[in-house]
């Protein structure tokens, strides 16, 4: 397993990578290290020109572990549009798994690429909800795609 640690204006940003794939990210508090495959060469690259605005979406081959509910939700946050959000409610709403929508967010809560997978556009219904990340990561990428707070509305 090969790994980066890149530094992003929401902090420092690990991305994993097995069998050419990306398999999960995370934000920590460790050591930078370069990217030494094409693979992760290829996801900083990314990572920085989502960060300038320069990339809506990323092109990487991504292999995230997860049940087979939690790959129909990936699925579902992947279509949520660049600069916009959804509550979890509608999301599981959309899913016909209204009375699960506590499962919707628990399937956000375990996705192992949360920047590649953005589950930082499912809010609460009542405020911005929680992300993987923290909510500091969480508004800081609500920043680079021109999404208000809910709690600033």
């Amino acid at each position: 397993m090969d790994h980066c640690v890149i530094e992003t204006p929401a902090g420092r940003l690990c991305i994993w990578e097995i069998r050419d794939c990306i398999t999960e990210c995370a934000w920590v508090n460790a050591p930078l290290r370069a990217p030494e495959t094409p693979l992760l060469t290829a996801a900083a690259r990314e990572v920085a020109e989502y960060f300038k605005k320069e990339r809506r979406t990323f092109d990487l081959p991504i292999a995230a572990p997860g049940t087979e509910l939690e790959q129909k939700v990936w699925q579902a946050v992947l279509a949520v549009p660049y600069g916009r959000t959804v509550t979890a409610a509608a999301l599981a709403e959309k899913l016909g798994l209204r009375k699960k929508f506590r499962a919707v967010v628990a399937a956000c809560n375990r996705n192992p690429v949360a920047l590649f997978i953005p589950c930082h556009r499912v809010t609460a219904e009542d405020g911005d909800g929680g992300y993987v990340g923290g909510l500091d990561v969480k508004r800081a990428l609500w920043d680079v795609e021109g999404i208000r707070s809910r709690a600033a509305r």
